[in-house]
């Protein structure tokens, strides 16, 4: 059997890692209401607008498990595409810290949804969750605009 090809095989892999459910709690807005940018009052200037958003939820997984919180520092541009900044933490439920990072965009629909893409990069010194130290995670999801809920499915290879 050829090792280069099982190990081209692994690196092309994508395997499920997690849900993530999470709500929106806070948004600070800078000149823009965010309720009023959503339903096509305000028009967002070409320079684009600029949103704060706190958020908490859950993390469920195979492999991890805990309550997760954090920050998006939002861009929204005058093309309606959201370029996101996330900052958050995870609490596991055996009391381990993870930080992590997301980059990503959020492309709205016209009923009040969005898909939403994200690059994800966990840090953390626990040796229990350190794999995630190695991984790159997709996350793929849905956004219900109204209620604040966001849907993650995080995968890697």
């Amino acid at each position: 059997m050829n090792t280069e090809i099982n190990e081209t095989e692994k690196l092309t892999t994508v395997n499920y890692i997690f849900d993530e459910t999470i709500y929106l709690t806070g948004i600070t807005d800078f000149g823009i209401s965010w309720e009023d940018m959503l339903a096509g009052k305000d028009r967002v200037p070409p320079h684009g607008a600029r949103y704060i958003i706190t958020f908490e939820g859950r993390i469920t997984g195979e492999k991890i498990n805990g309550a997760i919180k954090g920050t998006d520092y939002l861009l929204v541009r005058a093309d309606k595409q959201f370029i996101l900044n996330i900052q958050a933490s995870i609490l596991t439920d055996d009391g381990e810290m993870i930080f992590l990072e997301e980059d990503g965009i959020l492309t709205p629909n016209n009923d009040g949804t969005a898909q939403l893409h994200l690059n994800m990069h966990f840090s953390t010194a626990s040796k229990k969750y350190d794999w995630l130290n190695k991984k790159q995670v997709w996350g793929i999801g849905e956004v219900d605009m109204k209620k604040g809920e966001i849907k993650v499915k995080g995968y890697s290879n």
